[in-house]
């Protein structure tokens, strides 16, 4: 298991000693204490978690990491300095809240960049194959695709599962929904564009006679991206 990176802004000597023994024995956990903005690293290196101690001018390292923003906990007797600024408060001598909060914090933030990374991923593939934003089965079939990666069950029950699930999120009806793709299907089809669809795959699935349905197009674009998140 990758270690979760945090450094410690305290400005109490005794504190930093305190955290230090805490986290001594944590397997999961790297932990830096620095006692003022000097001593923090320079910007390249940005931790998972950055724990503000009460009273320590955060300022100066905030500016610096303004491009490249960690989480960031608030480690204060009372929360009534929490501002904006920060991401989660923990009482002063919480350590095991600041343990929660920051695996919460960090599994929030990988989560939306594996879906931002999924989401660049899909808009790809459909483009290559010809179906087009201006098409509206284009979005409903980037939600249908990234609901099959998310719960691959709902490809078994398309139409009582998938189809009303992209229309509640998409404010639409399941039958728009599966016309729409179904007729992005067929232009990408028609325009020849399917090919792209198969180098993708990795293998010749798709010929000028084999249109895909909707369930298995979806299914196979589902499939390929679970994949490549396993490779």
């Amino acid at each position: 298991m990758k270690r979760l990176t945090m450094v410690f802004c305290e400005s109490s000597e005794a504190m930093a000693v305190f955290i230090g023994n805490y986290f001594a024995d944590r397997e999961n956990f790297a932990v830096k204490v620095v006692l003022d903005a000097e001593s923090y690293p320079n910007e390249a290196f940005v931790p998972d978690v950055i724990v503000v101690g009460e009273g320590f001018d955060f300022r100066p390292i905030a500016e610096r990491l303004r491009e490249n923003r960690p989480k960031i906990i608030l480690h204060a007797a009372e929360g009534n300095s929490f501002s904006a600024e920060y991401d989660a408060f923990c009482a002063r001598y919480d350590f095991e809240g600041i343990e929660e909060a920051a695996l919460r914090l960090t599994a929030e933030k990988k989560e939306v960049s594996e879906n931002r990374n999924l989401d660049e991923r899909l808009s790809g593939i459909l483009l290559r194959a010809g179906i087009h934003p201006h098409n509206k089965g284009y979005q409903y079939l980037k939600v249908a695709v990234k609901l099959a990666v998310s719960q691959p069950e709902m490809i078994n029950r398309i139409t009582k599962g998938l189809y009303p699930a992209v229309a509640e999120f998409c404010m639409s009806t399941p039958s728009k929904v599966e016309r729409s793709i179904r007729h992005a299907i067929e232009v990408a089809w028609y325009r020849g564009k399917i090919e792209n669809l198969n180098q993708f795959l990795g293998m010749k699935i798709y010929g000028k006679e084999d249109k895909p349905t909707n369930s298995e197009l979806i299914a196979l674009i589902a499939d390929k991206l679970v994949i490549e998140t396993m490779a």
